[in-house]
């Protein structure tokens, strides 16, 4: 579950915390994780009493068929997307790693895209074909260890930092146009905070995952499962608050989308050697949590289309649908230029949707005892009616922003020359 939450959307939360101020993401987060712990528990209640095995039969349970097929397209939206943004954040990792000498006198012919493909045909489809979750295990402890060293890696570099001052050439480029030692608010509101939940939201989507994750968690019962995601959500919130709080510091006006964007990993500092491992290793936990979107975005697939090649070998369809849903995706993302917007618009559409508002309505359609009595009927509500409210208009504010081009995220990654003396 942990493998299915953190993620690429680690990267832009640093832009978050730019836009709510520190105080505002905190408790953005807060808010979020308690939601959809809170979602986690609807959906486990409403798979008890349904015996449905995944999102779209359970949908189709409690609303019919024309629900389920509106369901099942938004799956599909968010879970594609999520897979060009995933493949999309492997080359913006790598890219600044690329430039580095040894990998250049080794091979020179190494670009963006073509990492990107060799990324994509080594591991990414690889790890898609597998068919049961918990083959996953491995891989997906492995990508969570990469993203908390990425979180520790930030942490180290924000304080070494602060105590030292500049690290390298980047950074006090940064620290000229972006401000680093000011411009750190406790609280800022605006029209593009509305952006900042909209990432805040896509970083903890995880519930399209939640009936294949209870249909195989062993001994299963639903407090068990409360019991996993309580300290999913925990850990989830811990490692984005500090990535969140330890880019907004490092580069508090900085305008990249994406936090890696403000650092530097091609001079001989301490800080840029320990910052190109975080690059890597972010790289490892996107790879690792590509699979994960992969088998809900398949299952829909297969259901919605099934009935017409039902003669088909399961297992044929099975690899073949890998192949389409990997394949498209690998060919969009070798144009889309950053992964910040498909953030965004996944977050405020169909993260809202599915994760948070549609959880809600099946606890309130089949009155589950999370949504009886005065408290949690609030929540509930309050789930339905906050979700969708902040979907709806961060959708408006994002496309707006969009069209006008006003104050956009960037995705920048320059070549910066070492530092004659190092500060530490």
């Amino acid at each position: 579950m942990c493998s299915a939450t953190l993620g690429a959307g680690a990267l832009s939360l640093p832009y978050a915390f730019r836009r709510l101020g520190v105080v505002g993401g905190a408790l953005a987060i807060a808010v979020t994780a308690s939601a959809a712990h809170y979602s986690v528990s609807l959906l486990v209640g409403a798979i008890t009493v349904s015996g449905a095995k995944s999102y779209e039969e359970l949908t189709v349970y409690c609303f019919g068929k024309t629900m389920g097929f509106v369901v099942e397209v938004n799956i599909l939206v968010f879970c594609f997307g999520s897979v060009i943004a995933y493949t999309v954040a492997v080359g913006d990792l790598l890219e600044p790693v690329l430039l580095l000498k040894p990998v250049q006198d080794v091979a020179p012919w190494l670009d963006r895209q073509v990492v990107m493909c060799l990324f994509w045909a080594t591991c990414m489809l690889p790890l898609s074909l597998v068919e049961r979750l918990s083959a996953l295990q491995c891989s997906s402890l492995l990508g969570v260890l990469s993203l908390f060293y990425l979180v520790l890696s930030v942490v180290a570099h924000a304080l070494i930092s602060r105590v030292y001052g500049h690290t390298d050439d980047l950074d006090a480029a940064a620290a000229a146009l972006y401000g680093r030692s000011d411009g750190v608010y406790l609280l800022t509101l605006s029209w593009g905070s509305l952006e900042a939940f909209s990432i805040i939201m896509f970083a903890f989507t995880m519930q399209v995952n939640v009936p294949s994750l209870f249909e195989e968690l062993p001994q299963r019962t639903p407090r068990r499962m409360s019991i996993v995601s309580g300290r999913c959500m925990a850990l989830c919130a811990t490692s984005y608050m500090l990535v969140g709080l330890a880019g907004y510091r490092d580069a508090p006006k900085s305008p990249n989308g994406n936090l890696l964007g403000n650092y530097c990993v091609t001079s001989s500092a301490p800080t840029s050697r320990m910052m190109q491992v975080a690059f890597v290793a972010m790289a490892l936990s996107v790879v690792m949590a590509f699979p994960l979107n992969i088998h809900p975005c398949r299952y829909t697939l297969d259901v919605l289309i099934c009935g017409r090649f039902s003669e088909v070998d399961r297992t044929v369809r099975h690899v073949g649908w890998t192949l389409f849903i990997a394949g498209s995706g690998l060919l969009i993302a070798l144009h889309v230029p950053g992964i910040n917007i498909v953030f965004q618009l996944m977050g405020s559409t169909s993260s809202a949707f599915v994760c948070f508002v549609l959880p809600a309505v099946f606890g309130l359609h089949l009155d589950l005892p999370e949504t009886r009595g005065l408290q949690n009927g609030l929540a509930c509500r309050a789930l339905l009616l906050g979700g969708a409210a902040l979907g709806i208009t961060a959708t408006a504010v994002t496309i707006i922003t969009m069209l006008n081009g006003d104050d956009g995220p960037r995705q920048t990654y320059e070549p910066c020359k070492p530092l004659q003396s190092h500060p530490t």
